[in-house]
């Protein structure tokens, strides 16, 4: 069986030895060229075996020198200095005098590096190395000094540094400072009076040591010296950052210069040695090793912050150490170290385990329920997610109960509390809660503000101005408390208006007028003014000028109607009857600034979605004539996103496909006219208007259109919802409507992700969740919420929608069982109920 030929382990072809000498030659100047230095190395050895040419003598010497820079640029310091060595002895070239002196004081050869340069054979060549050799001159002896002229110059300037030294040491800085001076000013060493001048005031006057050693340059020969110094100046704990970049002879000079205690410093030096980012467990080790040199119960306090970022096995050698940890604190760390790896269920569970430990364990008294209180107050804080307290679920509410329970004295978790709770629409419980922090704060602010708040939502509009009053006595100018209470008075007014109680109902009025000051609010109290006034309480001339005061407020014109109608649908009164009563005649055309002026009202108005509805059919007529002109693009996309708001499909269709026929590859009208016409039936999409979206959404995914994208995808997912019920399915239908395969490919989940995680940076949390509220719907973000908790909430949105369907919700977190010496948790979880009718408008009483 034939052997197999030689590979070279670093061409993959045949070994040298195999090449004929033209090949191997030509090879070999190849691999120098490009850098192959160790090749080209191993090829002109093997050429220069066959014939000495000075030529390929040439090229050895030049790969040995590529070479011998590579191993230097990577600090195998010993190496290259072999490879300088083995350059010499075969090609007969000494190395370049900067090369080798600058590898021998790497290597810490200072005596070898002196050698050198007394020795070598080009004295001229060594003029711009002396600052390299100056401090190794300084350091060297006489004898290895024999060789060097006595008219050298640096050696007259070694003389006067020496004496320099050696009067700074005494103590005689005047004597060191004249010896410095004599140095000249050309001199390598003429930096020494800077450097002199920076030790002898780093630790009394750091500002001017800095100053002082910013003279010095940091490859000179007293750079060394010039960065301890530096660190020497800084301020605690930066210079022990400052140690780490320094050798051990500078690191003891900074010590040294701080004034550290002897019996310390072998400590510091080790903990400087460990690198700027230390691994946890090498500080354990040391910490461990040195723990007698701490204050009793230091070392130990120390390793517990360490223990989280340890694996257990080093749990076990700090018990060996320190002795075995108690069982809270060993709980405590174990739900520190899950936190480390992310907050999650097992971080979750072992709070909640710590939490009970303080209050049921052997450690109960004042202190440990106090911690069990900050550990749920933490638990609530991780949470709570983007939406604040307003999106707590049950468990949250719970946890800040029994936080509550056990430090009733905390007036944040009474505030966070009341507001989750009227959020929730737990009326019942937040009256408790205010009438507990009420008890213990009676003329605090802020709670004086959550009382008003809550009695507002209960309706109790007597209690609430109390509150108000209370409030603005601690705080006149609370605009919060102003829109609150004016509100409360408007709500209370329109049932008096809707009773034909003008009296009572002009009472509420006038005390809502007190404190209104939004142009909207100001603009409904005139409103209900004006209807009181023409039904009884007032001249009908009153109730005019105070309709258009009103009207005037909010714009007039399209826009104040708009706000008019709305104030009288909240008053359940008939629309057409109470405007001709009113002296209100609509408008029967409008232009396309009204049109646009309308939908920014209509954009910018505070009501609940079901309020809106409905909203513009007064004005249906002459919208869709002002529609058929022509809106410019930014303008018509208004138009349609307000109109879709206020649920007008009619006019947002019109708006759309005028707009399409200007901008036909405007994803945004695509998906509006579509939207429009087929978005209560989007499973009878006719396949042409499908294939139009998908086209619309490659285009929005393109353009970084991603709300339109995202809108899109939703009525797509619509579109392909199989129904139960349809009896005419068949799976031979399935290759009919191949959609995704005809047109552009639709992106991966992983590219669907990346999108929408940059909707997310673009928008911000906040608007982010706002804009999935209205894409997916409220209930839908609602359920999800309480299935997956506020800290995943986001995140399983983006599942959702990337993947085209719900994620798999994880079970419900269950707590743990209490153990049988601890009791059963006072209050059992309550099933969420459905909010209360005035909670989900504090000021309308539909």
């Amino acid at each position: 069986m034939a052997r197999r030929k030689e590979k070279n382990r670093k061409t993959g072809r045949g070994a040298p030895t195999a090449l004929d000498t033209p090949t191997l030659d030509q090879r070999a100047s190849g691999a120098k060229e490009a850098g192959h230095f160790r090749e080209a190395v191993e090829l002109y050895k093997e050429l220069l075996k066959r014939e000495r040419r000075p030529e390929w003598l040439d090229g050895l010497a030049e790969g040995y020198a590529g070479r011998a820079r590579e191993l230097a640029a990577k600090g195998m310091v010993k190496e290259a200095l072999a490879l300088w060595d083995n350059r010499a002895e075969r090609c007969g070239v000494p190395p370049p005098a900067e090369d080798q002196l600058a590898l021998l004081l790497a290597g810490g050869h200072a005596a070898e590096a002196v050698r050198f340069y007394i020795a070598y054979p080009e004295p001229a060549a060594l003029k711009g190395l002396e600052p390299r050799i100056a401090t190794a001159l300084l350091a060297a002896s006489d004898e290895a000094l024999a060789g060097l002229p006595a008219d050298t110059p640096l050696l007259r300037h070694r003389t006067a540094a020496l004496e320099a030294f050696a009067a700074f040491g005494r103590g005689d800085a005047a004597a060191a400072d004249a010896a410095a001076a004599s140095i000249p000013f050309r001199s390598p060493l003429r930096e020494l009076r800077p450097l002199l001048k920076a030790l002898n005031t780093a630790t009394e006057a750091p500002a001017e040591a800095q100053r002082a050693v910013a003279k010095i340059t940091a490859d000179g020969p007293f750079g060394r010296l010039a960065a301890a110094v530096r660190a020497a100046t800084l301020p605690s704990p930066q210079w022990l950052t400052a140690l780490h970049p320094l050798d051990d002879g500078m690191r003891r000079l900074v010590l040294d210069l701080k004034g550290i205690e002897p019996k310390t410093i072998p400590l510091l030096l080790k903990l400087a040695a460990l690198g700027e980012r230390p691994a946890p467990a090498a500080l354990l080790g040391l910490l461990i090793e040195q723990r007698r040199l701490f204050p009793a119960g230091t070392a130990e306090a120390l390793g517990r912050r360490l223990l989280p970022h340890l694996p257990p096995p080093q749990w076990a050698r700090y018990g060996r150490a320190f002795g075995a940890l108690p069982a809270a604190e060993e709980t405590r760390l174990d739900a520190l170290a899950d936190e480390l790896e992310g907050f999650g269920p097992d971080a979750e569970t072992a709070w909640l385990d710590l939490a009970d430990d303080y209050e049921y364990g052997e450690q109960q008294g004042p202190d440990a329920r106090l911690k069990a209180a900050l550990i749920l107050r933490r638990l609530v804080d991780d949470a709570r997610g983007p939406l604040g307290e307003e999106g707590l679920g049950p468990l949250e509410r719970e946890w800040l109960e029994r936080s509550l329970r056990l430090d009733p004295g905390h007036r944040d978790s009474y505030l966070r509390l009341v507001r989750a709770q009227l959020a929730a629409a737990e009326l019942k419980e937040a009256r408790a809660t205010v009438a507990a922090a009420l008890e213990r704060f009676p003329e605090d602010a802020e709670v004086l503000l959550r009382a008003l708040e809550t009695a507002v939502a209960g309706g109790a509009f007597k209690k609430a101005a109390g509150y108000a009053r209370r409030v603005l006595a601690l705080d006149p100018i609370n605009p919060r408390v102003h829109a609150l209470l004016g509100r409360a008075h408007l709500a209370h007014a329109r049932k008096q208006v809707a009773a034909n109680k003008s009296a009572a109902a002009q009472r509420e009025l006038s005390a809502a007028a007190e404190w209104l000051r939004e142009p909207a609010d100001r603009a409904a109290l005139h409103f209900l003014q004006a209807l009181a006034a023409h039904r009884g309480s007032g001249t009908r001339k009153e109730g005019t000028a105070l309709l258009d005061e009103g009207l005037a407020l909010v714009g007039g014109g399209p826009p104040g109607l708009l706000h008019l109608v709305l104030e009288l649908r909240r008053n359940r009164l008939p629309i057409p009857h109470t405007l001709a009563e009113l002296g209100v005649a609509p408008p029967k055309r409008l232009d396309g600034a009204e049109v646009v002026a309308l939908a920014r009202a209509v954009t910018a108005l505070e009501a609940e979605e079901h309020e809106l509805h409905g909203l513009l059919e007064l004005l249906q007529r002459p919208l869709e004539k002002a529609l058929r002109a022509s809106l410019g693009e930014a303008d018509s996309r208004l138009v349609c996103e307000a109109f879709e708001r206020c649920g007008a499909r009619t006019l947002v269709r019109i708006c759309a496909a005028g707009a399409r026929k200007r901008w036909p590859d405007a994803p945004v009208f695509v998906y509006y006219e579509t939207l429009a016409r087929h978005g209560d039936r989007p499973s009878h999409l006719p396949k042409r208007t499908e294939e139009a979206l998908h086209q619309a959404l490659v285009m929005a995914r393109d353009g970084g259109d991603l709300r339109t994208a995202v809108a899109i995808e939703r009525l797509l997912r619509a579109v392909a919802t199989p129904f139960d019920d349809f009896e005419g399915w068949d799976e031979e239908d399935e290759d009919e409507d191949e959609l995704w395969d005809d047109l552009a490919e639709p992106p991966s989940p992983a590219e669907a992700r990346r999108e929408m995680e940059t909707m997310v940076e673009q928008l911000g949390e906040k608007a982010f969740l706002q804009e999935m509220n209205r894409v997916l719907g409220k209930p839908l973000v609602r359920e999800l919420e309480n299935a997956v908790g506020k800290q995943r909430l986001i995140e399983a949105i983006i599942e959702m929608m990337t993947l085209g369907g719900l994620p798999p919700l994880p079970p419900p977190r269950r707590r743990p069982e209490p153990s049988p010496a601890r009791p059963t948790p006072a209050k059992p979880r309550r099933k969420p109920r459905d909010p209360a009718p005035a909670q989900r408008n504090l000021f309308d009483d539909d």
